[in-house]
């Protein structure tokens, strides 16, 4: 029959933080977040632009 599937609720905020604290480094995520951050059930398009958040933040620090 039919499946109903409920939608994952997304903590921005709290995945944010983890993310960055992370460098955005998913064998960092695994090992010291694991679960608290995939509850957060962030999309991969916002990971993405973390990602890009972070890269232009370390290139400042770089110049």
């Amino acid at each position: 029959m039919f499946k109903i599937f409920k939608k994952k609720k997304v903590d921005l905020e709290k995945g944010r933080k983890i993310f960055f604290e992370a460098g955005g480094s998913r064998f960092t995520i695994d090992r010291e977040y694991g679960p608290e951050y995939w509850d957060c059930n962030i999309p991969k398009d916002i990971e993405e632009k973390w990602k890009e958040e972070i890269k232009k933040i370390e290139d400042k620090k770089n110049n």
